[in-house]
């Protein structure tokens, strides 16, 4: 009986070819025509060379060529080639049988002996030929054993800690109804889902532990401070509070920005001369009392309020915090996926932290779809949420909730088609097939970076920002969270990204499939363009 291609003794002696062609199969080339234009070789020397990648479990071949997980972890392994390399001569059963464990290059004869066992029916020159080709193969990964043990060991482990025990409620003490500490919280959330029903906003105050708090004095809050604007029974981030977002990094910065506080500290300071600044500081005293003491530790007066002032603001004069103000510019509903209409501006985007529910896969989607059509704005932002303005999750404002996603593919393609972050990061990743040498994301001290030029690294979703503000995008997403990880684990669990060590790569099978499969081939077509106009504003 014929032996199957990946058992057939390969005749390519060539590691260095070997390595050129699995390079052109990363980039998307995967007909043998297209190898044997791109290597400058005969046909059959491209059968010769893939069948060899095959032998060594580099690359699968079905009608197209794709790499297999250790031959894109080689393709994209950067300085641990040779290891990676050497674990897949040392992985063959027929090297591991002819070494049996020694890590040293066998002689011609050893290897010819060999070969005539499993191929009886070669004839002795073509046993020698084969020998030849497979000492070459091998000669590169001698020395190497171990090295290639001790790496898979390293890739194996995970790559961030073990999760910490979940905190206690931030605010399970606090019922005051304008509490600095709780609209910071607030702010955040509204930042990093672009819009809040009152449903939403009640559930995630009372996870938080502040269900003792009302709700109508944060709502008002956010309105009147300009960081959000009432429609439609839900709170919608304002491009003023999406330009002030990096207020929301701390609640001295919320309450020092905040203009009720800030005109209470001016009447304050008055109020030992001026008999209306008095009056009004009266009447406002009782609201910003837990504000003085969660900002001075102790209610302010007019004749200690330089002083506190000074403790507080370290040398930098109170102007420096801008006073927020209300807001006379709407975000406009544009009612089509992302991917359709990205060439526009003003569109409003945002990352939401329920992307993570993704992991689940459509078994979870449906179920938070059947519970949104039963119960709707109910409970806290998921997945299954409607949004009116913003583009972040998989469905595109004004879109009806379907009934079910039917498949995996389907929940893919909507993602990708949806949300503007998720399809930011996967047109990088397709960059960087196609380009290796370009940047993508590594995993680095527990956070998502990306190294740019001259070997700066900046954290991925910062520069995802300063490309969509290029473009004219408003980015609604609260600073230094954790979305990237959310995002990448999305990718990977719908087989659209796969992690080879630190590096975040587009998935081969799925890379095979923008070029071959026809849903995905709709995708590709309007990420592409996407793609170059990331790589053009990469390179300025």
């Amino acid at each position: 009986m014929k032996s199957s291609r990946h058992e057939r003794i390969p005749n390519a002696n060539s590691p260095q070819l070997l390595t050129r062609l699995l390079e052109m199969v990363g980039r998307g080339l995967r007909s043998t025509r297209g190898l044997q234009e791109a290597l400058g070789v005969e046909g059959r020397t491209v059968q010769y060379y893939t069948q060899a990648a095959d032998w060594l479990g580099l690359l699968e071949s079905s009608g197209e060529h794709h790499l297999t997980p250790l031959g894109l972890e080689f393709v994209y392994g950067g300085v641990h080639r040779t290891e990676i390399y050497a674990r897949a001569v040392w992985n063959n059963p027929f090297i591991a049988q002819l070494t049996t464990g020694k890590d040293e290059l066998p002689d011609t004869d050893a290897i010819a002996a060999a070969i005539a066992v499993v191929e009886p029916s070669m004839s002795p020159s073509t046993v020698r030929r084969r020998a030849s080709a497979v000492r070459s193969l091998i000669a590169p990964a001698v020395g190497s054993r171990q090295d290639s043990q001790a790496l898979e060991r390293q890739l194996d482990l995970p790559l961030t800690s073990t999760p910490k025990p979940p905190s206690p409620k931030p605010f399970s003490s606090i019922k005051l109804e304008y509490d600095p500490d709780i609209y910071r919280f607030l702010l955040q959330a509204l930042l990093d889902h672009g819009e809040l029903s009152l449903g939403h906003i009640r559930a995630l105050l009372d996870r938080a532990g502040a269900d003792g708090a009302p709700l109508g004095g944060y709502v008002d809050m956010a309105i009147t401070r300009g960081d959000g604007r009432r429609m439609e029974e839900r709170l919608v981030v304002t491009p003023e509070g999406i330009e002030r977002r990096h207020l929301s990094e701390t609640t001295t910065s919320l309450m020092l920005s905040d203009p009720g506080f800030r005109s209470f500290i001016a009447d304050t300071s008055l109020a030992a001369k001026d008999r209306q600044a008095a009056i009004r500081r009266a009447k406002t005293e009782p609201r910003y009392r837990g504000w003085d003491q969660r900002l001075f530790g102790h209610p302010i007066n007019p004749i200690g309020l330089e002083a506190d002032l000074k403790q507080v603001l370290l040398d930098r004069p109170l102007n420096t915090y801008p006073i927020a103000s209300g807001s006379n510019i709407e975000i406009l509903p544009i009612y089509a996926p992302f991917l359709d209409i990205w060439g526009r501006r003003d569109i409003a985007i945002c990352a939401p932290p329920y992307l993570a529910q993704l992991q689940g896969g459509v078994p979870a989607v449906n179920r938070l779809l059947r519970i949104a059509r039963e119960n709707p704005e109910v409970g806290t932002p998921n997945i299954a949420s409607r949004p009116l303005l913003v583009h972040g999750g998989i469905f595109h404002p004004g879109e009806i909730l379907p009934r079910n996603i039917p498949d995996t593919r389907s929940l893919r393609q909507r993602l990708l088609m949806h949300s503007p972050y998720a399809a930011l990061i996967t047109a990088l990743l397709l960059l960087h097939r196609q380009r290796p040498r370009g940047p993508c994301p590594e995993h680095h001290h527990g956070h998502w970076t990306i190294i740019r030029e001259k070997d700066q690294r900046e954290p991925l979703l910062d520069v995802l920002d300063r490309f969509a503000q290029y473009r004219g995008w408003l980015c609604s997403r609260a600073p230094k969270t954790g979305q990237a990880k959310n995002l990448l684990d999305a990718l990977e669990a719908l087989g659209i990204a796969t992690r080879i060590g630190p590096a975040a790569l587009l998935a081969e099978r799925f890379f095979a499939q923008l070029r071959s499969e026809a849903e995905e081939m709709e995708v590709h077509v309007q990420l592409a363009p996407l793609a170059e106009a990331f790589d053009a504003w990469l390179a300025a």
